[in-house]
């Protein structure tokens, strides 16, 4: 009988003083909620994109009609710039100024 009433008690006590000091309870998990926020990618992400401004680049004409397109064809037309432009990136920018390549028929299979 006594196990009841604590397993009961104690759980409803804890819970009142959560709801009515809510302000104090927050004020103490504060760091926890900070340390939340730091690990959180998409909180950096949301940090990110309102201080750079970024609204103005999701909103842009060409994004608008782009998906207004039908699914194959925003496939073709994002492969069929996507992909010159990777290739014409691999080699003329990332293999002569970094010795890096995207793409697998310039990667150094040698094993050395």
């Amino acid at each position: 009988m006594v196990d009841l009433i604590i397993l009961i008690l104690i759980p409803t006590l804890f819970i009142t003083l959560i709801i009515r000091y809510r302000k104090q309870v927050r004020w103490l998990l504060t760091p926890l909620i900070w340390f939340k926020d730091i690990i959180d990618p998409q909180w950096w992400a949301e940090k990110i994109f309102y201080k750079l401004r970024l609204e103005r680049v999701a909103n842009n004409p060409y994004r608008r009609w782009l998906e207004t397109l039908p699914m194959k064809k925003k496939i073709a037309i994002e492969l069929g710039v996507g992909i010159p432009v990777l290739i014409l990136m691999d080699h003329y920018f990332l293999m002569p100024y970094f010795g890096l390549a995207i793409l697998p028929w310039n990667w150094d299979w040698s094993g050395g």
